[in-house]
């Protein structure tokens, strides 16, 4: 498809977790309203997730909460589009959404509200290139059914595919298109601006790990990049991504492990001072770089997009997990590390390939699946069922069953810890020193 699709006036509400200070959750408005916007000019967006506070580093200033219960859910929109991340999920999150106990988890705020919505005829939904958590995969069964009574449904990768098999299309996650979204030359400008001082583009790889990724591992990831800058003589610039994980404080000790390890290479590791940047700084940050290294996958995904090298390096996921599945329906099938010890190698494996060429073909598959939408929310509605009680009373029994009374112990401790922001960074500090010096 090339251009608009279709001239007609029409409201679109974006899904998903907006409200989270995280790099790929905050990043998909803007490619998903800049590509909608080409095939549905007159269209207008509005977010919603399960808070209606906006992220800090999110381009959009205002987000709308999604509804707290299951009766009769009511939006103004003329359709809803569940984007991004892996969000057909169940059970209350014990990271960054501590929504109530006994209301749906932030997890069927964003798919079931909507799919009940759909269902009776009030407010069009489509879920578009999604992924699915490892918390859904014990309900498959009523959670397919649920899915029906949306009108469309596509995921990001062959996994998650296999796991709802005969309800979801796969469609290639859209953040593949990020090149397109700003002129080059914006790009650049974004960059500069926000590279600091005596840093030029080329000069240094992209470098962020979230602490969960490391845990356990934090010398020896310390040690790989030491062999990375060794291996490419650049510098590394460390990027905080999963900020609601203090990627930030632990970013810092690993800088004064690899000086301590390598002093030769301490004024060689970057640390940005302020750590709370709008996405697209971080990306154009990525994308004027020399290569990216981390755990994020859409840190990842923005240096392919850009046709950069990069090592991401899996964790618990594996060859089956969302980094290498992602990447490889794009057409990606290098820069997947599996063990820590084999970033450097696999950086330098995935430099060596046809990166444009791959970037030529993720472009492609993603545009499809934005063109397939497009024309599914232009042309008249599709006649669905409601959703059944007993898949809905299902569902949300096993959303509230998760929560043990271990985990409602752990739940009041983070919510004294986010009143108290003090303590908890206090924490943090003294468990990355006792991680790093024992």
């Amino acid at each position: 498809m090339d251009g608009s699709t279709g001239s007609r006036d029409m409201s679109i509400g974006f899904v998903g977790t907006f409200d989270v200070n995280n790099y790929g959750d905050c990043l998909f408005p803007d490619v998903y309203r800049a590509e909608l916007a080409r095939r549905l000019p007159n269209a207008t967006f509005t977010l919603y997730s399960p808070f209606s506070k906006a992220a800090e580093i999110l381009s959009f200033d205002e987000v709308k909460a999604l509804p707290t219960t299951l009766d009769q859910p009511e939006f103004d929109e003329d359709c809803l589009v569940l984007i991004g991340g892996e969000t057909l999920g169940v059970g209350h999150s014990m990271g960054a959404h501590l929504v109530p106990a006994n209301t749906p988890s932030h997890y069927l705020r964003m798919w079931l509200i909507p799919c009940i919505a759909n269902g009776l005829g009030k407010t069009r939904f489509f879920i578009h290139s999604v992924g699915i958590p490892p918390t859904l995969s014990h309900l498959l069964g009523p959670a397919s059914k649920i899915l029906r009574s949306a009108e469309r449904v596509s995921v990001r990768d062959e996994v998650s595919h296999e796991r709802l098999k005969g309800v979801a299309a796969i469609e290639v996650d859209p953040v593949f298109l990020l090149r397109d979204m700003l002129p080059q030359t914006d790009w650049e400008r974004t960059a500069s601006d926000a590279l600091p001082a005596g840093l030029e583009a080329g000069e240094y790889i992209a470098c962020q790990i979230s602490p969960i990724y490391a845990l356990g591992s934090e010398e020896a990831w310390c040690r790989e990049m030491v062999k990375l800058m060794r291996m490419t003589g650049k510098k590394l610039l460390m990027l905080p991504i999963c900020h609601f994980l203090d990627d930030h404080e632990f970013l810092a000790y690993a800088k004064a492990r690899i000086a301590a390890i390598a002093p030769e290479l301490a004024s060689e590791v970057i640390c940005l001072e302020d750590d709370l940047r709008n996405v697209r700084a971080t990306a154009a940050l990525i994308a004027a770089s020399a290569g990216y290294v981390g755990s994020s996958l859409h840190g990842a995904v923005t240096a392919a997009a850009f046709a950069r090298p990069y090592a991401v390096f899996a964790g618990s996921g594996g060859s089956e997990g969302k980094h290498r599945q992602t990447l490889l329906s794009a057409g990606f099938d290098k820069g997947t590390a599996f063990t820590i010890d084999s970033i450097a190698d696999c950086f330098q494996d995935c430099a060596g390939s046809d990166l444009e060429g791959s970037a030529a073909i993720a472009r492609q598959r993603a545009s499809e699946g934005l063109d397939a939408l497009a024309e599914a929310i232009l042309g008249a509605p599709v006649s669905t069922v409601p959703v059944d009680a007993q898949d809905i009373a299902e569902i949300a029994e096993f959303d509230r069953a998760r929560i043990t009374p271990r985990k409602k112990v752990r739940r009041a401790i983070r919510r004294i810890m986010r009143r108290l922001p003090i303590v908890k960074n206090t924490y943090r500090r003294y468990m990355f020193r006792r991680r790093f010096h024992g």
